[in-house]
């Protein structure tokens, strides 16, 4: 997994280690250093998600052909390495929207919205009450990210979206169209919510 740290271990005898600076999953910027005593040939293999497109790889500033190298979803980088040596593997993490197979009745029509790896929800403290009335109409890849700093910089979206206005009272049914105004709706990490 990528997350900042520093693991040790031995390779035919050699101590190795390597150590990884990132703040993914809110960037996609992640940088290895190898540590060793001597020149040791060992793979690192490092993931490739499938929802990750324009995935780029460098060893010591040097692009890498992630299509010559990447093997069942990861990218096996098989040589001699030595001390300092570096990874740099960048993973964009553009927003997209993922529909629901039509087949799971409860979830026709409906779409979760992500960023990288994470899923992204909508909470009333942000979007006000309603929130089914909501139908997000902009194009993810037009969507602004910004930062939540009082929850250590994670990275929050917005979105075009229209809300239902309608006062539908007590009423199941109406035979008028839907009133709807244009919004911007805010979405938060899901394992952040509430």
């Amino acid at each position: 997994l990528y997350g900042e740290g520093r693991a040790r271990f031995e390779i035919s005898g050699e101590k190795v280690t390597l150590a990884q600076e990132t703040r993914y999953p809110w960037d996609g910027a992640i940088h290895f250093e190898v540590g060793l005593a001597r020149p040791t040939r060992f793979t690192v293999s490092l993931r490739v998600p499938a929802w990750c497109i324009g995935a780029t790889l460098s060893i010591n500033g040097l692009p890498v052909d992630l299509d010559q190298v990447v093997v069942d979803g990861y990218a096996r980088l098989e040589r001699e390495w030595s001390d300092k040596d570096e990874i740099t593997l960048d993973l964009p993490l553009a927003a997209r929207l993922l529909r629901a197979n039509p087949l799971i009745r409860q979830d026709a029509g409906r779409v979760a919205l992500a960023r990288g790896p994470l899923i992204y929800c909508t909470e009333e403290t942000d979007n006000g009450s309603g929130l089914n009335r909501l139908t997000i109409t902009g194009h993810p890849a037009d969507a602004t990210e910004s930062t939540i700093s009082v929850l250590n910089d994670a990275v929050m979206l917005e979105i075009a979206a229209e809300q239902d206005e309608a006062d539908w009272g007590e009423t199941l049914y109406r035979e008028a169209p839907p009133e709807t105004k244009k919004v911007k709706a805010r979405f938060i990490p899901y394992h952040l919510w509430d």
